[in-house]
């Protein structure tokens, strides 16, 4: 504990906080007027979390320069433990009234697909969409990390 909070940085931290703030404003002000020129709110703390989270994963993992299965699951399980965990408890406590009712809804949620499918795509967990394309960044973070530092301009894309 005492070396993560050693390697912690308050501007990252502070932008984390930003984010965090867009989000919670884009949902609080979008519940009340269902405006939808507010979603720009939205997109912007959801860009600039990936954005940290990229920049987390290059400074915290600065040798990573091919994928590895055991480094993919070690965040996997960090995220599918707590997920899976909520994903049960809401199917338990509430049934269909979170989802379709379809047994393949639950699946793609299981298998972190759900934005794959019309039905499944907000259901059980609708904040938890964020988690396909943040698995997807770990997937693709050591190629991404390759084109980045052969063309700085592949950041622009």
């Amino acid at each position: 504990m005492a070396d993560e909070c050693k390697n912690r940085s308050v501007s990252i931290d502070l932008l984390k906080i930003l984010a965090i703030m867009l989000v919670i404003l884009f949902h609080f002000l979008y519940e009340g007027t269902r405006d939808n020129s507010l979603r720009p709110i939205g997109f912007i703390g959801i860009s600039l979390f990936f954005i940290i989270s990229g920049y987390v994963l290059t400074i915290k993992y600065p040798k990573i320069d091919k994928f590895s299965f055991k480094w993919f699951i070690k965040r996997f399980v960090r995220i599918a433990s707590i997920y899976y965990l909520a994903l049960i408890s809401i199917i338990l406590l509430f049934g269909k009234q979170t989802f379709s009712g379809k047994f393949t809804d639950v699946v793609l949620n299981f298998l972190f697909l759900s934005p794959l499918s019309d039905s499944a795509a907000y259901s059980i967990i609708s904040p938890a969409w964020f988690l396909t394309p943040l698995l997807g960044l770990y997937l693709l973070y050591p190629y991404l990390k390759k084109y980045v530092l052969k063309d700085e301009t592949f950041l622009l894309i």
